[in-house]
């Protein structure tokens, strides 16, 4: 059975390395750092995020999650994600994340996580789309501080469109400095397709967390 589910994530991460790639591309950042407090059943996060692009020469927009999740058993949980967006513009956006996220163990090292997400725009300043989106990952334990992580994720979208317009491909690690910080690194490769302007985006992803 685990050999099945891993055939099929390794499908999904050839997949969509090779639905997009197109003539017009940009390479971007997001950086962040996040405070993060467990109580029981329950995980607290603050993460402030700001963001570039334009071969990372441009200032592009800051946010703010705020993220409450808890634990339904040992392979389950649920997650809301509030995130508030400050765009270079002036204008100002606002997101809902409702996550359900199920994670098993494929052996002693290799982890199996995916979360589905209804992903819901406020439509503040401009009308933005809604989605269902799919995020199947795998993290391995190497015996070290170092933890590799590779990822996939589609964007549905919905508001009557109903068709594939996102796809990120994600390849990573992060690195436990003590028991409280946390440094991780990841790369994407996201596809925007099915748009007037189809765009390859290559994004950095750099995060250094503390845990309380």
């Amino acid at each position: 059975m685990n050999k099945k589910i891993a055939l099929v994530f390794l499908f999904l991460f050839l997949f969509i390395s090779i639905i997009g790639t197109y003539a017009q591309t940009d390479i971007g950042s997001w950086t962040s750092v996040s405070l993060r407090k467990d109580k029981g059943l329950m995980s607290y996060i603050l993460k402030p995020i700001v963001r570039h692009n334009k071969d990372l020469s441009n200032y592009s927009n800051a946010s703010i999650d705020i993220i409450v999740s808890r634990k339904l058993d040992k392979n389950w949980s649920v997650k809301f994600l509030e995130r508030y967006w400050w765009l270079e513009n002036g204008n100002n956006r606002n997101f809902w994340f409702f996550d359900v996220i199920h994670g098993i163990k494929l052996s002693d090292k290799i982890r199996l996580s995916q979360y589905f997400r209804w992903h819901v725009a406020q439509d503040i300043d401009f009308v933005d789309p809604n989605f269902l989106r799919w995020h199947p990952s795998i993290t391995i334990k190497t015996g070290s501080k170092i933890k590799p992580y590779f990822g996939a994720e589609l964007f549905y979208r919905i508001d009557g469109i109903n068709e594939l317009q996102r796809s990120r491909l994600k390849i990573g690690a992060s690195y436990a400095v003590t028991d409280h910080w946390q440094i991780s690194l990841r790369i994407w490769k996201q596809d925007r397709m099915n748009s007037k302007e189809p765009l390859t985006e290559y994004i950095f992803q750099f995060n250094i967390g503390y845990k309380l």
